[in-house]
């Protein structure tokens, strides 16, 4: 047992809200699978690492988030005061 990121493929869905139908397009996600005491897949996160419409835009978010850690860190407190004067515009 155990878990790791894996890709998932998820296929375009339509959802009926109201009377009106809402496609939803098809993409590829990076999620947390957790696995049974056989090593096979038995759930994963609902919430997606990543995602995007083919697997070279996840190649290439990862490259990003990649170059980002070795970057310096920056620190919440840095951005609140940019959060209060875009509030008052």
């Amino acid at each position: 047992m155990g878990w790791n990121y894996r890709v998932i493929y998820h296929p375009s869905k339509i959802h009926r809200i109201g009377s009106e139908d809402i496609q939803e397009e098809a993409y590829y996600a990076v999620h947390e699978v957790h696995y049974d005491e056989d090593d096979e897949p038995k759930s994963y996160s609902i919430n997606p690492i990543i995602n995007g419409d083919s697997i070279g835009v996840l190649y290439n978010i990862l490259k990003m988030m990649k170059s980002g850690v070795g970057k310096p860190i920056l620190i919440t407190k840095n951005f609140e005061k940019k959060i209060e004067s875009e509030s008052q515009i």
